[in-house]
């Protein structure tokens, strides 16, 4: 993500000249897959569990092997039902869950993150293994506690089924806006009950901050219907298995996985702009969009998931989208998808005063890099946020300095600097929890700092060595969940070498 708040220092490159791919100008629910092997599945509440046919549509042929996932990853079937005014919804939801602890479990949590941004998510008939329980809301409603009626043993698992009742705001809330119905777009971020991540710390519970991320989840599969109003084109995360029209409405079935969330957004105004490249579907939705800025966003996109590619591992969805969206921030990042402020979309329009074409591909560049970081590879966004947005941070430098040379990069390591200046350069460090920060140190240190030390890194273990760390980082922790101290054992390990030294002066508070 990228805080509009700190758009003054996000570098100043223009980019001289682009290859146009032609607009189709057309609006579309997405590219529809051949659903031969997926017929059967209708209504995902009576899919069967683990099947990997549904998510091997949305992946690549080197991605497959993380079906394997599926196995032990979380697996929610969702039907959805959208309010004609959108501005609500409602659903069912069975989530299959097994107990990745060595010790047994007797209470299981849900995140309700719509209360604590703006809107109102209510469960209702919660069963578990088909028990009726009863629950209770803690912290501020957003998290939702759930007696076990028998401790869950160690690798086993328990199926999770409830009906929910999702009130969006109509006025922009907390952490940017980026939830709700807003300007004719509905935007669903983190719209539904969630399991947040398990580990010997216990339960991730923590209460994110208003100027951060929301989430600490585990890689999972989302198999989910929509039914929606048949003028709405909907976009999501995942890749669309069947499609129908029935007078006034649409059903849509969505699966998306391995993903660390699954996100929709929806609109009857959107226009869609589109290429290929390398056997990816990269597409681009928006409403009053310049055309030749919606293209341009495209090529970018497409240069950016090839850079990242050859340096992290291969992207691994057979679909990436863009949606333009009202919002209080530049980009936010979703799996398989990137939201973009609507200005970014005008080349006339201006944010904090300057061009928006400022700020267009650098904000591009950053959402493509937290596909990486936060989704392939997973962090606690809310005690470690410098994991997923330093290290987007440091990959948007290399991708100025792969496409444009050292003096792009340059600019762009000048932008980290001057977000480091909004604090006079105070040797804050960057591994603190998102709450530790106000608003202006937040962006200062994990947006500044934070890639500078990553810089740093880089000089202490050496180009090539440097380069391995990246790779094997990307290999080794692909789909997992990542923390400050298996991040450092990786670097460690990879160059052979103590670096305990430039640890303790960027990232440990001492």
């Amino acid at each position: 993500m990228i805080p509009r708040w700190t758009v003054h220092s996000i570098v100043l490159v223009l980019v001289m000249s682009f290859t146009q791919a032609c607009a189709s100008g057309a609006v579309s629910n997405g590219t529809s897959v051949d659903p031969s092997e997926v017929e059967s599945i209708s209504n995902p509440l009576e899919a069967a569990w683990g099947e990997p046919a549904p998510y091997a549509a949305g992946l690549t042929a080197e991605a497959a092997p993380a079906l394997s996932l599926l196995e032990d990853a979380t697996e929610y079937h969702i039907d959805l039902i959208l309010d004609d005014d959108l501005k609500g919804l409602s659903g069912q939801l069975s989530i299959r869950f097994a107990n990745p602890l060595a010790e047994p479990l007797s209470t299981l949590y849900l995140r309700l993150y719509p209360n604590i941004s703006g809107g109102r998510l209510d469960l209702t008939d919660l069963k578990v293994d088909s028990a009726v329980v009863v629950g209770s809301l803690e912290s501020g409603d957003s998290v939702y506690k759930i007696p076990l009626p028998h401790p869950l043993p160690s690798a086993e698992s328990v199926i999770l089924e409830a009906s929910f009742r999702l009130s969006l705001p109509l006025e922009m809330a907390g952490n940017y806006g980026l939830f709700g119905y807003h300007g004719g777009i509905l935007l669903l971020q983190e719209f539904f009950p969630l399991l947040p991540v398990v580990d010997e710390d216990g339960w991730a519970l923590e209460t994110p901050p208003s100027h951060g991320d929301l989430t600490h989840l585990e890689a999972g599969f989302f198999l989910v219907r929509i039914q929606a109003p048949q003028d709405l084109v909907i976009v999501s995360s995942g890749t669309a298995l069947q499609h129908a029209v029935s007078g006034d409405s649409q059903i849509l079935l969505q699966a998306a996985g391995p993903a660390r969330d699954f996100y929709l957004a929806a609109s009857t105004d959107f226009t869609r702009y589109s290429l290929e490249k390398e056997g990816v579907s990269i597409t681009n939705y928006a409403s009053e969009a310049d055309p030749e800025t919606a293209q341009e966003m495209l090529e970018i996109a497409s240069s950016a998931l090839s850079i990242f590619d050859d340096h992290f591992g291969s992207y691994p969805y057979i679909e990436f989208d863009m949606i333009g969206t009202p919002m209080q921030a530049l980009g936010m990042e979703y799996p398989g998808i990137i939201a973009l402020a609507s200005g970014l979309y005008d080349p006339q329009a201006t944010i904090s005063d300057l061009p928006s074409t400022v700020f267009m591909e650098g904000t591009v560049v950053h959402e493509v890099a937290h596909q990486w970081f936060y989704n392939i590879i997973g962090n606690d966004q809310v005690l470690y946020p410098w994991l997923d947005e330093a290290m987007a941070q440091y990959a948007t430098g290399l991708y100025f300095r792969e496409r444009y040379g050292e003096s792009a990069y340059q600019q762009v390591r000048d932008s980290w600097l001057s977000r480091w200046d909004r604090v006079e350069k105070l040797e804050i460090p960057i591994g603190l929890a998102t709450s530790a920060y106000d608003g202006r140190e937040y962006g200062a240190i994990v947006y500044g700092r934070g890639p500078l030390f990553i810089e740093q890194l880089e000089l202490s273990m050496g180009e090539e060595r440097f380069s391995d760390f990246l790779s094997e980082y990307g290999k080794q922790l692909r789909w997992g969940i990542v923390t400050p101290g298996v991040f450092q054992e990786l670097a460690e390990t990879t160059c052979a070498c103590d670096l305990q030294g430039i640890f303790d002066e960027w990232v440990v508070e001492n």
